[in-house]
């Protein structure tokens, strides 16, 4: 943006870059700026340790709808990406474990075998004890 090359192709990401840039991004979410200065002051101002714990808990969901919309982008651009575990450890985080085990279901679906396969039944599993014990 800076340069005005955007658009010129010769300076686009080859997919390893795209690699490296999005293992960072997905490797250190964040809540969007507005949202941080938001939160930093609400817990500034809090009276209690409950109240901050809730604010932290605000600021960890608004880090993981933002790592969500990374994992969206990437998977557009890596068909490789296993976007819908991805998806389903991101909802975990969330605290939306009924929305997690679906995630999880349609990797399942979508790769019966290969690396993640057992990782994603026990996550699967973990979303499903505890979208149970949520309720």
């Amino acid at each position: 943006a800076f340069l005005w090359l955007d658009h010129d192709e010769a300076f686009a990401p080859n997919l390893q870059e795209y690699r490296a840039l999005y293992a960072f991004y997905l490797s250190h979410p964040r809540a969007p700026e507005s949202l941080r200065d938001a939160f930093a002051n609400a817990r500034a101002t809090a009276k209690d340790e409950g109240a901050c714990d809730r604010f932290r808990a605000g600021e960890r969901a608004a880090a993981e709808a933002w790592r969500l919309e990374k994992i969206q982008r990437f998977a557009a651009i890596d068909p490789e990406y296993p976007a819908s575990f991805a998806r389903g450890v991101s909802e975990f985080q969330r605290g939306q474990y009924a929305t997690s085990a679906e995630a999880f279901r349609v990797f399942l679906r979508e790769h019966p075998r290969g690396s993640l396969r057992l990782r994603a039944e026990f996550h699967l599993r973990a979303a499903i004890r505890a979208d149970r014990d949520d309720l």
